[in-house]
Parts: structure tokens; sequence; C-alpha cells
């Protein structure tokens, strides 16, 4: 059963309250309608047949276009708790709002460059004027700055991984040096890394104490005393406990750490008596010696690209021979990242004339590199006849065959100069006696290379 009170405001209108609310009916029997929160309603209804109806003639829904609604001069809306809906508010600051910048914002950067600005809970900022003032800040632009230049980096990486293995090319020893080298040479030994925890001090277990007698200590006469007694007292004991804790876990640390760094120590060891054996084999300038140095060398590499070196040395005149099957230009990366002008990111497609530059900076400091190393693996060695071939279809038969694209006689006397290797290869190359046939687009057209009689 459902109870509903009423008042009479007037002749032939009612206020009726339920706890959906307050509405108003004005009229009688047979007729009359009802205003409430939902609308206005049309009640009628034949009395004494039970035969009624109710029909909604307004929606309150969308109250924004009726404004105030009166009835009987009464103002049914006021009476009702129903507003106009309040005007939207500007999303437009007053130009004289104060807009404050957060003391320790944080930027995100995505794949495409654009930039989301968080403030020191981690919330993103959106609002307009807050991000004007931050992007008008040094921090703000160093930051972007910092953030475009390590995904520019990460990206392209692989392409400088492929360019610039010249770079890597070693200072080539003097027969001096070479026996120094072997005399002086230790085992590098792997570092055991300090223990984390900082050491307790007296100052430290002194505070603790003192927040721990806040806890146990209390009352209200002399706590103040009794908290010093208390921290007096139990100072010595603490802190030795804590120190001998301490350096209980220093300890076992220490001795995890031992136990790591021993296999990394006998890996050193390998090595180090790698490097000594090739120094000896080197010094002894025989060609098997000097040649299983090389062996050796190239075994132990670890490059981004892949080649194979065929060689041969000569004890007698100290000349190395080799051919080298150079990476395709096909194993280049064939996109870039690039910063747009409206300081996003994007991919794009590199041309034909980069990848053809960049393909001659990889060949030749490859070259560069090999021989620099190879150089080093005997201090008699003078010269290097190395000559680069890749596979390329002849134009007659369509088969794929080896094809030279350069041919040089590298001396050492260059090699031991210091700072080479910040010279462009290509530039280092053309220093040397050598053949290169590079036409106006950059591509290396096949050449016929040196042979031993050419080192005459």
């Amino acid at each position: 059963m459902r109870f509903r009170k009423s008042i009479s405001i007037c002749k032939g209108v009612k206020l009726n309250f339920s706890k959906s609310g307050v509405s108003a009916t004005v009229g009688g029997k047979g007729i009359s309608a009802n205003v409430g929160k939902q609308g206005v309603y049309l009640n009628t209804s034949l009395p004494g047949t039970g035969i009624y109806d109710r029909k909604r003639l307004v929606n309150f829904n969308n109250i924004d276009a009726l404004g105030n609604l009166s009835i009987g001069g009464l103002n049914v809306s006021e009476v009702l708790g129903i507003k106009k809906p309040a005007a939207k508010a500007s999303s437009k600051r007053p130009a004289n709002a104060a807009t404050e910048i957060p003391e320790d914002f944080q930027l995100e950067m995505a794949e495409d460059g654009s930039i989301s600005v968080y403030d020191g809970d981690g919330m993103r900022i959106g609002d307009t004027a807050v991000l004007n003032k931050i992007k008008n800040t040094a921090s703000y632009r160093k930051m972007v700055e910092e953030m475009v230049k390590q995904q520019l980096d990460a990206f392209n990486a692989e392409t400088e991984a492929f360019v610039n293995i010249g770079q890597l090319a070693p200072d080539v020893l003097r027969a001096n040096e070479f026996e120094r080298a072997l005399r002086e040479s230790r085992p590098e030994t792997a570092p055991i890394a300090p223990f984390p925890d900082p050491e307790p001090t007296r100052e430290g277990i002194y505070a603790w104490l003192e927040a721990e007698a806040k806890k146990s200590v209390t009352g209200f006469f002399n706590v103040e005393k009794k908290r010093e007694d208390y921290v007096r007292t139990h100072l010595a004991e603490a802190y030795a406990q804590e120190h001998e804790a301490w350096e209980a876990r220093k300890a076992e640390y220490e001795e995890e750490q031992r136990a790591a760094m021993a296999e990394e120590n006998e890996r050193l060891a390998e090595e180090h008596e790698r490097r000594m054996e090739m120094l000896r084999a080197g010094l002894e300038g025989s060609e098997e010696a000097v040649e299983g140095a090389i062996e050796d060398w190239l075994h132990s590499l670890e490059l981004p690209i892949d080649f194979d070196v065929d060689f041969e040395y000569n004890a007698e005149t100290g000349v190395l021979m080799a051919d080298m099957d150079l990476p395709e230009i096909e194993d280049l990366p064939t996109e870039k990242m690039v910063e747009m002008s409206s300081g996003k990111l994007r991919t794009k497609e590199k041309t034909q004339k980069e990848l053809r530059q960049e393909y001659t900076r990889c060949v030749f400091g490859l070259g560069v590199f090999c021989a620099a190393n190879f150089f080093n693996c005997a201090p008699a060695m003078q010269r290097i006849l190395l000559s680069g071939y890749t596979q390329r279809r002849d134009g007659k038969t369509g088969e794929r065959k080896d094809t030279y694209i350069y041919s040089v006689i590298f001396d050492r006397a260059a090699f031991e100069r210091a700072g080479f290797q910040k010279k462009e290869p290509e530039d280092f190359v053309n220093k040397f006696k050598s053949r290169v046939n590079m036409n106006a687009s950059g591509e290396l057209k096949e050449i016929e290379p040196y042979t031993e009689e050419d080192l005459a």
C-alpha cells in the first residue's frame, strides 16, 4: 500500500509529497494535469467506471527549451526544484587567470614524437594555459631535445653500426710496443661491486631510538627525561647489534659477488692468454704463427655485419694478401627516422643515393678496420694488399658472380700515425695506392684487383 500526502494551495491546485519528490496537480475529478520532475501529464477518467488514461504532454528532460513554467500564477519550476540548465562554462580562461607550472613535471614521447606532459603525481596535464607556460620553459625545451635525440639515435643505431665500423679500428702497435705489451700485460679482473647498504652510524641509531621512545615511553610526569634515559640505556647495545647484522649482510654479499665474478675472471684470463699468444706469434713472425694469430682474431669478432676473408702471409716480404667477401648493399637498413618541422618524428625510406653513400662508408670502413687489426697481429707485417668484392649479376649471363669493387695496398707506417681513425674511410683509402671506380651516382663499379706483381 502506498500513502501520498498533499496540501491545497488554492482551489483546484494541490501539492503532492512523496519519496520521489514534489508534484503539483491542477484540476479535479474527470480531468486534471499533474506537473512533476519528469514532466507534465494529462489525467482523464470517467468517474464511477474505473476507466482511466494518463499521457505525458511535456518532457522536462528538455526543460532548457521551456524556461520557467507557471500554472495558475504558481511558479511550478521553482516549487518543484526544476532549474533551467546552466550555460556551459567557457573553455577559455580569462586573460588574467593565474596558471601555475608544476614544480616537477615529466614528459613522455610517443613513437611519432608527440609529447604528453605529466605532473609530479603522474597525472596528465590537459590545461592548455598550463601547457603553454610549460612549453615556454628552458627545461621543457631541453628535455624535448634530449628525448628526440635519444629516439633518433635508438632508431638509427642499426645503420650507425653498419656505416661506422671503421671507427672501431684500433691503434697499430710498433715493434717495441709489442714487446712491452707482452712483458707488462696482466689479465683484467672483474671488480666486486660495493655493498649497497650504508654502514650504520651512532647518529642514525640515536634517531631511531628517539622515535622508538616516543612510542613506548608514555605518561604525564618526567616523560622527556624517561625517554632520554631510554635512548641512553639502549644506544650502545642497539648500535652493536645493528652493526654486527650489517657486517654479516656485507660479508654474505661479498661472498656471493666473488662467486659470481669467478666465472667472469676465468673468461678474462682466457682472453688475456689469447692476446698474449697472438703477440708471441706476431713477434715470431713465421707464416704459420701470423696466419694463426689472424684466424684467432677473426674467430673472436662480434660485429653487426657478415663478411669472409681469405688471406696468405709472406714472411719474407712482410706482405699479407687478403680478399674480403663484403656485405651486400641489400643488408643495409632501408629506413631512417627524421624530425619534422612540427617536432614530430617520422620514418622515411632512404634514397638510392643515401644507401650508396652508406654502403661505401661501410665497405671502406670494414677494410680499414681489418687492416689495422691485421697489422696488430705481427710487427713484421709491413704491407697489406686488400681487395673487396661483392656478388652481382653478370649482364651477359644473368648469373651472380664475384665482382671486385676496390683494391688497396696499405702500408704500416700510415697506420702507426695516431688519429687515422678520425678520417673518413674513403678519404683514408684514397691516400694509398688503390683502385676504385665510383660513378656520378655513387655506385661502386667493377674493377680489376691488384695482384702480387703490383707490389713491386
